[in-house]
């Protein structure tokens, strides 16, 4: 397989995205800048405010974690399971068809039951206890 055409492929969809996003974007100028606060003032807000650090730290790591665990660890996992590829793209045509026949639903059913902060500490959580099955799986398995 040619990585190159792959590579130049995958981009260039990714580039028509962007650019079909950028289109039906509303068009808005930049506000004023009307604060008085200087750059170091705007960051001792941001490093002052306890909920977003939580936050930052939450999505920026843990959600991190997690995601490169699905496309790196994930696929390492069933290539040396089943010794080829083709469990790994049945795993991410899946996640693809879940993603887009079940996001909207999921994310209206927590915000109608939960908090914001509590639905990401559910979902990470949920995401977490997702690889628990994985990780004792692979220990046990040759």
């Amino acid at each position: 397989m040619n990585f190159g055409l792959v590579t130049l492929v995958a981009s260039s969809v990714f580039a028509l995205l962007a650019l079909f996003v950028l289109c039906l974007l509303p068009y808005r100028r930049g506000l004023e800048a009307t604060s008085t606060d200087s750059v170091w003032m705007d960051w001792r807000h941001v490093l002052c405010n306890r909920s977003f650090l939580l936050f930052a730290l939450g999505m920026g790591g843990g959600w991190l974690v997690l995601a490169n665990q699905i496309y790196v660890g994930l696929p390492l996992e069933i290539q040396r399971l089943t010794g080829g590829n083709l469990g790994v793209t049945a795993m991410f045509t899946l996640s693809c068809l879940l993603v887009i026949t079940t996001q909207t639903r999921v994310t209206a059913a927590a915000r109608a039951r939960w908090s914001g902060p509590r639905a990401i500490v559910i979902g990470l959580s949920l995401m977490t206890v997702s690889f628990l099955p994985l990780m004792v799986g692979g220990a046990l398995l040759p």
